[in-house]
């Protein structure tokens, strides 16, 4: 009977948070959209900023290509271009998350989306 009473509780609480959800389900998706799409614009940022990181290094890799440059320009190349090698991969792993996330909630984004051409 104690057990019941613990279970009709639990499953009070259940139906509660299962409430709330429902009524909240529409902005909860267009959150969600807005998450997924955050990682393909910062993926493409993160590319933006290394690729203009390496053509900024590029007077200085050229000023060592023609002998000219010193101890300084040899430490910002190698390091522009280790620094741009990690940020590339860390760009293209956002954008990989991206479509990873696209697709595992495409459904429901497409019922948001269905759901607000026929309500307008």
């Amino acid at each position: 009977m104690v057990n019941d009473l613990e279970d009709d509780k639990k499953l009070a609480d259940l139906k509660t948070i299962y409430d709330e959800l429902w009524l909240d389900a529409k902005t909860l998706i267009i959150d969600m959209k807005k998450s997924v799409n955050i990682y393909l614009y910062a993926g493409l940022v993160t590319l933006i900023v290394a690729f203009t990181s390496l053509i900024s290094s590029a007077p200085y890799f050229v000023a060592i290509i023609i002998g000219v440059g010193n101890v300084f320009a040899w430490i910002l190349v190698v390091f522009e271009i280790t620094l741009a090698t990690v940020v590339i991969a860390f760009g293209a792993r956002l954008i990989i998350w991206y479509r990873k996330l696209k697709k595992r909630y495409a459904k429901l984004i497409e019922m948001e989306i269905s759901g607000r051409k026929t309500n307008v």
